[in-house]
């Protein structure tokens, strides 16, 4: 009986070596495509930088108008892609009167109202969260001696509470950005939240010397009642209790 006739195997046979166009072409092509990535990689470069531009020159012009008291600047921060986009957020003036008569005029921070409390100084570079969630400050307005706070925003887990604790918060300058991917809130944001009274704007470093010259002093925060005379009866009415009233 005769074996079944096998079809033929067609075996496609491929030359080891490349010819000499196909190398040339390769060539081109690689040439081709890192030409491509460096001009995409030009592009992405300029672009970066064109933004980079942008954002200096909106943040120097808020910062004009922040020192003249008509504006600052908040971070929208909608997402971490845009946590260098602001909003312009109106403020009002803010008054710091000491119980020996100094006072010291700036901006709004936070909540409105009024805050009295013993006004003490903190030297921390870092840890204002912590500052403000410490219960060992409660009753007290704190003066964070370093010239720039809230630039890292508020993160909830890394607090010493889950509350502020302080009557008032002072500061030289409430960072306009908060670089952080962790924070979930601005601090100015959360302070308004905490119902805290603060202000800013004012010479920080004049302040701590008046404080570590003559001693803590009771003080008040007033966003409401800016008249020296009025805001120093209702020190003496209010003596050493830190409260606020929004």
């Amino acid at each position: 009986m005769d074996s079944p006739v096998q079809p033929e195997r067609h075996i496609r046979t491929e030359s080891r070596g490349k010819s000499r166009n196909d190398k040339d072409n390769g060539k081109r092509r690689d040439k081709s495509t890192d030409s491509g990535r460096k001009q995409h990689d030009e592009r992405a470069k300029e672009k970066r930088h064109r933004v980079r531009r942008e954002d200096i020159a909106k943040v120097r012009r808020e910062a004009h108008l922040f020192h003249q008291g008509l504006y600052t600047a908040n971070p929208a921060c909608l997402d971490r892609a845009s946590s260098c986009r602001y909003r312009g957020v109106a403020v009002g003036k803010a008054l710091l009167l000491l119980e020996d008569g100094t006072a010291f005029e700036g901006q709004s921070l936070g909540a409105q109202g009024e805050a009295f409390g013993e006004v003490v100084f903190n030297t921390s570079i870092t840890g204002y969260q912590e500052v403000l969630t410490d219960p060992s400050y409660r009753g007290q307005i704190v003066t964070m001696t370093y010239p720039l706070i809230g630039n890292y925003g508020i993160v909830p887990e890394d607090g010493e509470s889950k509350k502020a604790w302080l009557s008032g918060f002072v500061v030289r300058e409430a960072s306009q950005v908060r670089s952080n991917w962790r924070s979930t809130v601005d601090m100015p944001a959360w302070l308004k939240q905490q119902r805290i009274v603060g202000v800013q704007g004012i010479d920080t470093r004049a302040l701590t010397r008046h404080l570590r010259v003559n001693g803590s002093k009771h003080g008040v925060i007033s966003t409401a009642d800016l008249d020296v005379e009025s805001l120093r009866k209702k020190l003496e009415r209010t003596g050493l209790r830190g409260c606020i009233k929004a």
